[in-house]
């Protein structure tokens, strides 16, 4: 699960965010999100297979609600992206010039520079809670969240998780609905 990122008109120089409103939620609507929360986090405790952490989980209303979510970015130190052209992307949100493709890139990855580019890219950046990079850095840094990942491992080499069927995201949409 991972929240919707949407962006203004004006600041619409991001790679995946966009422009939606029609998708932009209300105060009308935050009950309901901690709702679908609430009843995600329920569903992932009875055993569904609902891969987000706890802690993801129990955060993502907030950024839902238009506020940030507050977690330590660990670009480009446990994660980065790279686009087809092979841009060297600090996250899917943060464009760059640089190129993984350039025989210097190791030496120029590796330099003090270019962790510092790299770094002011990020602390200008608007916040975002995309599941792949918060999960990794909750992972590592928090110690219940790499304990809930070490035990899911374990179960899921004894049991099968149940899944979520079609029926059932039916039914959930239709409970939305009502």
């Amino acid at each position: 699960m991972i929240p919707i990122h949407l962006t203004s008109s004006d600041k619409n120089d991001f790679i995946i965010r966009k422009d939606a409103p029609e998708f932009a939620f209300s105060l009308d609507d935050f009950n309901e999100i901690d709702r679908v929360y609430e009843e995600a986090i329920s569903m992932k405790k009875k055993g569904y297979n609902i891969y987000n952490s706890y802690k993801f989980l129990r955060n993502s209303p907030t950024f839902l609600k238009g506020k940030r979510v507050n977690w330590h970015c660990d670009s480009p130190y446990l994660y980065f992206a790279i686009s087809p052209s092979g841009k060297f992307l600090p996250c899917v949100d943060i464009k760059t010039s640089i190129s993984m493709l350039n025989d210097d890139f190791v030496d120029l990855y590796n330099s003090q520079a270019f962790r510092y580019e790299i770094e002011e890219n990020i602390k200008n950046c608007p916040g975002c809670f995309y599941a792949c990079w918060p999960e990794m850095t909750f992972m590592c840094r928090d110690l219940s969240v790499l304990s809930e990942r070490f035990i899911l491992g374990i179960k899921a080499t004894f049991k099968k998780r149940r899944p979520v069927t079609y029926e059932k995201c039916l039914g959930i949409i239709n409970n939305l609905r009502d």
